[in-house]
């Protein structure tokens, strides 16, 4: 077998140091541990979003010098290299932005978008991984996948205004007398495309001067062909066409199946005064149709809407509207969005229609910057129920029930932020009409600054999150020379330093922030700079800054120093930063982040990634053993889905009925109880992982199954809600087949129920808290019970127990479906009694979403919402923060112990994963062990050759081992130079896990060479001895494999492997990954030729099959891609 097709090398007794690996000698090998990336760098991509959202096969990366156009292929296969390559396959390139920007254009490639190139490869590897592993390379500024984005005074005589509520609002009237607008402002409409022929449209459709109709040339040489109208970046494609990057341009940007650009555009600016149909804020704006979407009605979302930006901005669009978005933020999206900026262009985006904080749940265009980010309000003046709101969202416009203009003649009404973002644009017109020389972000802080504060806020604290409703009166008279009284600043920082050059805040000290703040607007007198952090976690040195006067355009520079509290729980996350702008009656807001990265042990893996469009809601997580998880909730409320990772991970809905709570034994086995409103509950059951699930019915016991809980394959207990006046408790001794109801408990109150996550169990203990402030406590697996009063008319919703004895328990003093602060109260005697208001979470800003008994340590962990954690060994007395990386909107959380080691799953909206973290066990136990037999033996060497083996260690202990140095010492007579330690050594080692150190033995005369390996570290013991000795000979005993062969299929992998070989004596087979940690072993059945190997549990990246013969090791490399 060649090595184009099997690469395989052989080692002698080494296999963890990767520089053992040969690359090409022509390509270099850039890349580091992937695992060490994700720890370091905080990404607002996921390793997997839905993959509605992007193209499977394609990436944007951008590089740090351009390529040839005859060579772009070759030289970006050599630049990426070989490990890449196997990765993608074959592939495609293009550099699809180069054309929009070359020296006769408005402004130059300042933001180096010629440098992107979009690939399409035939390997089936999820982008998100290549990216992950091609961005390590020094020569890529980032990488990303394709993504695709999907559809979020004078009076006129328009004979429909008066159905135009937003006219009215905005006083379109009223900006009217001011001004008309200007035919020579263009608003492109970047969308599904325009129906140019529409009667209320066709007045106000953009002709390209620069183009002759119809004679078949480019006359412009922008690279469209009678683009006279705009232009259709896709045509009509099927779903298979585009994945594959095929695309049908022409120069008709009309879709016949799909409103919704014809819609946007008539938002923007229909022909107004013409006594037909409707008017819009742009009035005699035009509008430039740029077509993103499919004809095909079947094929959805906006695709090349990037491209279609830049060649919008190149054809002179002074406005650009993009009526779309989605998850995922691209480097490449975001240089486009800066170019089209220095271009000219104004990018308004809308919010999108989630119902979510942009803040939380990022969504693109709209959040990235130089983007004017529109949110929608209804005709009440209220945000409107669909609408996405936050600090990232600049304005708000109507965006419920708006009348607009459909494909053919007609008119019809539509609800979206995709109305609400044209109708801004249209405003940006007749703004840029007045101000024909502004920049676009005057025009942006133009609009955001005379809004109305009118918006409904729960508290004042909230007013930064909806800012405003636009108000196109004040948007064209303040500022505007005839009307000199009128006048309001318009502040923006659009810079930020945070530790000089290192970008973030990496330690507990006080750190310098850098920000340039400008004036886009009219001066401001006596200005006022006040910055607060928007949770306490980190303190001010000088947070309110008398800024003085700022003039119009100018620019200061405001230091502050920044330091951050013991309290910080965050490894990889942000600070927020609320700045609060002050002058006379003007006030304006901007939140900035500031990137937190400091060193930690811990580490946060994401296991999943989940569209946020899905309205997910998980209910119940449970992991019977550390690589397990089963959980369980509902999609939108239209049946239950299930999420197991472990074995063969699956994500799949697998009954129409809602259930509650779930209870794994294994990866195979696990327990579901439901709750239906007709009562009719039932328990699951699934042995092959998911595949399948059988029912049992228990409504003859309960309603509503809270938790199960099995004490090994045959005997558990369920509790439920209560039939009558008695409580829904029931136990099997039959791996549930039948279930047997429990009476012996204290009767329920009327209307009184539990919770799912309000239950605990330690051996034969059971508790669990209820709607009216009760707990419930069983010794006796279930057989007898009592009941205390924690608070009376209040709520019990999360509990854990170390012990018989000690609890934490999450309650409110408010009755359910009631709004109130979240308390923490424990007890020492099992729940008889307990003290109350320990701690106030609502107060500290924490939202617990689980409570973990860590028992080996005697602590408690709580998680809260956003994926912080905190540890108490206290009784909750004081919460220390396990430092974390930073989530979103997380729902239900569980917890596995082992020793030291502690493993926290969470589950959100979006993203499923967990946190690993060590603690201190109460008996703390140091130990460490060498695996292979003493002495350590090489055999006989020749002295003309050297072997190299793996001593073996353990940490047999409970807590991390630190290594302090380790070293050869040789035995009398024996020449240094014969035993020598080779590649790295490690720092440190956790318990359970075995690493190998790496000794070379090179004879050089012709007898027994002894000499001793010394390891120092924190063990008990602290120094460890181990022997090791050799034979110097003239033939050597390791024998000859060149004639092996190993072949490893499929590879790439996701969940199993085969490795057929022909090695005798193989005693050994391991996976390591790239930093020499062993990820698999105990693989059996050595003594076939053909080894199947199930590498599932395994993330995404190249690892080393070790195979360990007599006296050798061999290894090859595997890809594992999810």
């Amino acid at each position: 077998m060649s090595l184009a097709t099997r690469t395989f090398i052989k080692v002698i007794a080494l296999f963890w140091a990767f520089s053992v690996v040969s690359y090409s000698a022509t390509i270099p090998n850039f890349y580091k541990n992937v695992d060490e990336v994700q720890k370091s760098e905080l990404s607002s991509n996921p390793k997997s979003i839905d993959q509605k959202y992007y193209m499977p096969y394609s990436l944007h990366v951008k590089i740090k010098y351009q390529l040839s156009d005859l060579t772009m292929q070759k030289d970006m296969a050599s630049l990426l290299g070989i490990d890449a390559m196997q990765l993608m396959g074959d592939f495609e390139i293009d550099a699809p932005f180069a054309k929009y920007v070359n020296s006769d254009l408005l402004a130059p490639d300042m933001y180096g978008v010629s440098r992107i190139y979009e690939i399409h490869y035939s390997g089936t590897v999820n982008p998100f991984d290549i990216c992950e592993f091609i961005e390590q390379n020094p020569n890529v500024e980032y990488a990303s996948p394709v993504f695709i984005r999907y559809s979020a005074g004078f009076t006129p005589d328009d004979p429909r205004l008066g159905e135009q509520y937003a006219m009215s609002l905005m006083k379109a009237t009223e900006a009217w007398e001011v001004t008309q607008g200007s035919d020579q402002i263009v608003i492109a409409i970047v969308d599904s495309g325009t129906d140019w022929q529409h009667p209320d449209l066709a007045g106000n459709i953009w002709l390209n001067s620069a183009e002759i109709p119809d004679n078949g040339i480019d006359d412009d040489g922008n690279g469209k062909i009678d683009d006279i109208r705009g232009w259709d970046f896709v045509g009509n494609v099927t779903t298979q066409e585009y994945y594959s990057g095929t695309y049908k341009e022409n120069n008709n940007p009309r879709n016949p199946s799909n409103n919704h650009g014809t819609m946007s555009a008539g938002c923007a600016s229909a022909v107004t005064n013409n006594s037909i149909g409707i008017a819009s804020l742009g009035y005699s704006a035009k509008i430039m149709s740029v077509k993103c979407a499919s004809d095909n009605a079947a094929v959805r979302g906006i695709l090349r809407g990037y491209e279609a930006i830049l060649y919008a901005a190149r054809s002179g669009a002074d406005i650009i509207n993009c009526s779309w978005g989605g998850p995922g933020r691209s480097g490449a999206e975001q240089d486009v969005i800066n170019q089209a900026t220095a271009m000219g262009a104004l990018v308004v985006a809308s919010s999108g229609n989630d119902n979510s904080n942009n803040d939380i749940f990022n969504y693109y265009p709209c959040n990235y910057i130089n983007v004017l980010s529109v949110g929608a309000t209804d005709a009440n003046d209220r945000v409107s129920n669909f609408s996405n709101y936050g600090h990232n969202v600049n304005v708000f416009a109507p965006g419920s029930r708006i009348l607009s203009t459909t494909i053919g003649t007609g008119f019809t009404q539509a609800d979206g932020t995709s109305f609400s973002g044209p109708i801004v644009a249209g405003l940006a017109a007749l703004v840029k009409s007045i101000h024909p020389e502004w920049s676009p972000m005057q025009i942006a802080r133009q609009i955001r600054s005379t809004s109305d504060n009118v918006l409904a806020t729960q508290t004042p604290a909230s007013r930064p999150l909806i800012y405003g409703r636009a108000n196109a009166e004040k948007a064209v008279k303040y500022n505007n020379p005839d009307y000199p009284e009128l006048v309001i600043p318009g502040f923006y920082c659009d810079a930020m330093s945070v530790n000089g050059n290192i970008g973030a805040l990496v330690n507990y000290e006080m750190t310098e922030i850098k920000l340039n703040i400008t004036n886009y607007l009219s001066p401001a007198p006596n200005s006022k700079i006040i910055l607060s952090p928007y949770r306490d976690i980190a303190t001010l040195k000088n947070n309110e800054i008398d800024a003085g006067d700022f003039g119009y355009l100018e620019t200061k520079e405001i230091i502050v120093e920044l330091q951050l509290k013991e309290n910080n729980p965050w490894f990889d996350g942000f600070i927020d930063l609320l700045v609060t702008y002050q002058s006379g009656d003007y006030v304006d807001y901007q939140m900035l982040s500031i990137p937190v990265k400091i060193q930690s042990n811990n580490k946060f893996s994401l296991t999943q990634a989940l569209s946020h469009t899905f309205m997910i809601t998980w209910f119940g997580a449970h992991t019977p053993s550390k690589n397990v998880l089963w959980s369980v909730g509902t999609v939108e409320g239209q049946g239950s889905v299930y999420y197991k990772i472990g074995g063969s991970s699956r994500f799949n809905v697998f009954t129409a009925e809602p259930v509650y709570c779930v209870h794994g034994l294994s990866a195979d086995v696990a327990y579901a109880g439901s709750g239906p409103t007709n009562g009719a509950a039932k328990i699951f059951k699934t042995t092959d992982g998911g595949m399948n699930w059988s029912t049992t019915l228990v409504s003859t016991i309960t309603p509503f199954v809270n938790s199960i809980h099995f004490y090994d394959a045959q005997n558990a207990i369920f509790l439920g809600d209560a039939i009558g006046s008695s409580w829904g408790i029931a136990s099997t001794s039959n791996g549930g087949a039948n279930w047997t109801k429990l009476t012996n408990i204290p009767n329920p109150e009327t209307g009184e129920s539990g919770y799912v996550e309000s239950v605990a169990y330690h051996g034969n203990s059971i508790w669990f808290g209820t709607s009216k402030g009760r707990v419930f406590r069983s010794t006796n697996r279930g057989q007898t019970w009592d009941v205390s009063v924690l608070h009376l008319g209040g709520t019990v919703s999360k509990m854990d127990f170390l012990d018989d004895n000690n609890g934490f328990v999450v309650y409110q003093e408010v009755a359910s479906g009631q709004t109130g602060d979240q308390f923490l109260a424990t007890t020492t005697d099992g729940g008889k009694t307990w003290t109350k208001k320990v701690q106030n979470f609502t107060s500290n800003s924490i939202m617990p979403i689980s409570v973990y008994a860590i028992s080996a340590a005697d602590k408690f962990a709580i998680t809260s919402f956003n994926g912080s954690v905190f540890t108490s060994d206290d009784m909750g007395m004081t919460l220390k923060p396990e430092l974390t990386k930073q989530s979103t909107n997380l729902q239900v959380g569980t917890g596995y112990g082992d020793g030291a080691s502690v493993r926290l799953w969470s589950a959100g909206r979006i993203s499923i994963g967990f946190l690993d973290f060590e603690v201190t066990p109460t008996n703390i136990e140091k130990s460490i062990a060498v695996l292979n037999e003493s002495p350590v033996n090489f055999g006989s060497v020749d002295t003309s050759a050297n072997v190299i083996k793996r001593v073996d260690l353990r940490n047999d202990g409970n807590v991390r081992l630190n290594f302090s140095s380790f070293e050869i010492i040789p035995d009398e007579g024996v020449d240094p130079d014969e035993f020598r330690l080779v590649f790295n050594r490690p720092d440190e080692l956790l318990p359970g896990e075995t690493v190998g150190i790496a000794v070379r033995f090179q004879p050089k005369v012709y007898q027994t060479r002894t000499a001793t390996l010394r390891i120092i570290s924190d063990s008990d013991p602290a120094t460890l001895d181990v022997p090791i000795i050799g034979l110097g000979s003239s033939t050597s005993s390791v024998e000859d494999y060149s004639n092996y062969e190993l072949n490893i299929t499929p590879n790439p992998t996701d969940e199993q492997l085969t490795l057929t070989h022909n090695l005798a004596n193989l005693a050994e087979v391991q996976i390591v990954d790239i930093s020499g940690k062993v990820m698999i072993s105990n693989i059996s059945e050595l003594q076939s030729n053909q080894l199947e190997i199930n590498v599932s549990a395994l993330t995404t990246g190249m690892y080393y099959i070790v195979l360990r013969m007599k006296n050798d090791v061999m290894v090859t490399k595997a890809f594992v891609k999810k």
